[in-house]
């Protein structure tokens, strides 16, 4: 069976992906580089800047696991009507 919406079905997969490996990555990247940073001061900065990837990193990943399921319920009942 194919889906009915493969944009959006493409679109929520790509947000469920970002939601997993941006917030992570952004520490990663943090980190990897924490020897550059000239003062703590700095270091802090950055890892706000990185606290605040993560936190919208796990609200792309709720709302697109919310979006997944609407997009199979909404396939669902477009199926049963036929």
């Amino acid at each position: 069976m194919k889906s009915r919406y493969p944009f959006l079905t493409s679109l929520v997969v790509v947000t469920i992906l970002f939601g997993s490996f941006a917030g992570h990555g952004s520490y990663a990247w943090v980190y990897s580089h924490a020897d550059q940073y000239p003062t703590p001061a700095e270091l802090a900065k950055q890892l706000a800047w990185a606290q605040r990837i993560h936190d919208i990193s796990q609200w792309c990943l709720y709302s697109g696991f919310i979006a997944l399921a609407l997009v199979i319920l909404a396939d669902k009942c477009s199926r049963k009507d036929r």
